[in-house]
């Protein structure tokens, strides 16, 4: 298996099924990352970071974008964002959870630590002068 490759593509965003939103994912996983049960993944739409599992109906591999993601990451039916996915390990509950929609969910962004100001250390007297 390949588990560290990451894939870079584009995909049109649509509107599918029961109004749910979504993309198709241009490739077969398993030639990607080698056969799984499962393909749970992280990665990007437009630079946002996004994680959840990529899933497989009517011959097409999917997932699927909530109001929150496409909000964030300014995404609209029709666009065709830049994506990047590579596979990751499964939570204990997402191995529990039976399959159902494969839905991405928006990740929150760490914040990077905020430039500390640095003291300079002053003497609060002053040497003197040798006579």
């Amino acid at each position: 298996m390949k588990a560290n490759k990451t894939i870079r593509f584009r995909a049109e965003v649509f509107e599918g099924h029961k109004k749910l939103i979504a993309f198709h994912v241009p490739l077969n996983p398993a030639q990607v990352w080698g056969t799984l049960r499962r393909y749970f993944v992280r990665g990007t739409i437009n630079g946002h970071p996004i994680e959840g599992e990529i899933g497989y109906r009517r011959g097409f591999h999917y997932m699927l974008l909530g109001k929150d993601l496409l909000s964030a990451a300014r995404v609209s039916v029709g666009d065709t964002p830049r994506f990047t996915l590579a596979v990751r390990a499964p939570t204990r509950a997402e191995l529990r959870e039976t399959p159902e929609l494969a839905w991405a969910r928006l990740v929150p962004r760490k914040k990077p630590p905020g430039k500390q100001m640095r003291l300079k250390s002053r003497s609060t007297h002053r040497k003197r002068k040798k006579a």
